[in-house]
């Protein structure tokens, strides 16, 4: 990764809002790893998933929008408290934290 991210100014990484870095994985655990799921299985709860919103609310999650969208994806009170937690006043280190890991640049060696 380091070879390319050199390639990438920083104007445009600032740009990017979150970077994760994934370590290298042997080729030794890769061909141990089972296999995933069949596409059919994927297949076949996508389309559950999908009919379930389409009972629900008329169609699937991508076609909500204004009123619909407040309608169907209601926050209950605990989420809600959740969400309006980072709307303190001051800034404080859980929220440095929390930015630090999302803003993370890479270091070159």
């Amino acid at each position: 990764m380091l070879r390319y991210q050199a390639r990438i100014s920083g104007p445009l990484l600032d740009r990017i809002d979150l970077q994760v870095e994934v370590p290298a994985v042997g080729v030794e655990l890769l061909a141990a790893a089972p296999d995933g799921e069949a596409s059919s299985v994927v297949r076949q709860r996508v389309a559950a998933a999908r009919a379930l919103a389409t009972v629900r609310q008329g169609t699937s999650n991508a076609g909500l929008a204004g009123d619909a969208l407040e309608l169907h994806c209601q926050l209950d009170p605990a989420a809600s408290r959740f969400r309006h937690l980072a709307e303190s006043r001051d800034i404080v280190t859980a929220h440095l934290g929390e930015a630090i890991q999302y803003r993370r640049v890479l270091q070159t060696r």
